[in-house]
């Protein structure tokens, strides 16, 4: 989605119907996608805006954002993702 990559969020595409971005995260372990996880429940809540999402294997994370209320994508979601990208940064300099 090139409103995401414009905003240094790169990755990121829809899916499923209704419209979700989603976007496929690899961690390093099963526990560093738990660890992963339970930062974005931490700006999720914080935002009252919660994301669906999957450890596909041991060690990917698929997050799909739609907003529910709304039936589609919206700011709310461009946001969360934003918030997300920063999270995967600071698991990626970890390295």
């Amino acid at each position: 989605m090139s409103e995401l990559a414009g905003r240094g969020a790169v990755g990121w595409g829809t899916s499923g119907q209704p419209p979700r971005l989603h976007k496929r995260f690899s961690l390093t372990s099963f526990a560093e996608a738990v660890d992963f996880l339970a930062e974005v429940r931490k700006v999720a809540d914080a935002a009252n805006h919660h994301p669906d999402v999957c450890i596909e294997g041991y060690n990917k994370v698929d997050v799909y954002l739609i907003t529910h209320d709304e039936g589609c994508i919206t700011e709310k979601d461009v946001a969360l993702a934003l918030e997300i990208e920063k999270i995967y940064a600071r698991f990626a300099a970890r390295r």
